[in-house]
């Protein structure tokens, strides 16, 4: 889930459709925190 976060973010970051930018997907996926969620009844 991580990784697709941070591969969207950098998608939408790209110049050109179908690409991605690789230097805010390297900045962006350490950055990306994933927790469990606990729904409320």
């Amino acid at each position: 889930l991580a990784r697709a976060v941070a591969l969207s973010t950098a998608t939408v970051l790209a110049p050109t459709a179908g690409e991605f930018d690789a230097a805010a997907y390297a900045e962006l996926l350490p950055r990306v925190t994933v927790e469990p969620h606990t729904p409320t009844p």
